[in-house]
């Protein structure tokens, strides 16, 4: 059955809006952490229905910052600053001090919103914990026919660099599920959602098959889904991850979030 009047771009909206509250690396606060208020920082953005890798640039003591094509004043202790075109960004700083979300909301132009942080450096890859696990904390929005799901939900990444494969795993799924009246109902215990064979080249994640289990959401995932899976390494001697995903079903569903773990 075709998904009928959620578009994805809402997801998107959505899509950090649930970082909020306690455990694992959640969002915290809104201040960047110390490493992230005076660094070159890297990482992927969702557009619409696309993941991007950005570069950019923070300076606590000018108040200013860059991510891609972005730019503005920034108040390093609230977390969150006004853009030079006109419009907000905002970070969602979590327990892994190294990489954090952030939302910039322009005034032309669609809400962009990701992950940054400050890269490992190649020479410490890969580190030297051979088979290094990471766990944190994952946020992702489900369209589904007439159902939004917004969940959270604990996030393991277990990264085998010898063999450049990882294996992210993300359950404990809870949150609200929204229907075409815009009623909400709480839902805990939705499922699980697996990325296998995810690849790690020089730092960085990419593709991999998903899974969906599910005994609430009726739909699963036909095998010919489309999977968008970006992500790297974060910190001295990869101490932290972050990825973005996108899993796009034309059939049946449609899945965009984000996780950052640490080990």
């Amino acid at each position: 059955m075709p998904r009928k009047f959620i578009p994805v771009s809402l997801a998107a909206i959505a899509l950090l809006s649930n970082c909020g509250g306690g455990g694992g690396t959640t969002g915290t606060d809104s201040n960047p952490p110390p490493s992230l208020q005076n660094a070159v920082i890297s990482g992927y953005e969702i557009i619409d229905t696309s993941i991007a890798a950005v570069v950019g640039e923070t300076n606590e003591a000018a108040g200013t910052i860059t991510i891609d094509d972005l730019s503005g004043t920034f108040d390093y202790a609230e977390g969150n600053g006004l853009l030079s075109g006109g419009g907000s960004i905002t970070f969602l700083a979590t327990e892994a001090d190294v990489v954090a979300y952030f939302r910039a909301e322009p005034d032309s132009g669609s809400t962009r919103q990701g992950i940054v942080g400050v890269l490992t450096p190649s020479d410490e890859l890969p580190p030297s914990i051979a088979n290094p696990t990471y766990t944190g904390m994952a946020s992702l929005i489900v369209v589904e026919d007439e159902f939004l799901w917004q969940l959270t939900g604990s996030s393991t990444v277990e990264a085998d660099f010898s063999d450049g494969l990882a294996l992210v795993t993300i359950d404990g799924l809870s949150g609200v599920v929204i229907d075409a009246s815009a009623d909400s109902t709480d839902v805990s215990n939705v499922g699980s959602l697996t990325f296998s064979d995810v690849s790690i080249v020089n730092g960085s994640l990419s593709g991999g098959m998903a899974g969906l289990d599910s005994s609430q959401i009726s739909s699963s995932l036909s095998g010919s889904e489309i999977v968008d899976l970006k992500g790297a390494f974060y910190g001295e001697q990869a101490t932290a991850v972050g990825a973005l995903f996108l899993v796009e079903d034309e059939a049946n569903l449609s899945i965009q979030g984000g996780l950052i773990g640490s080990r």
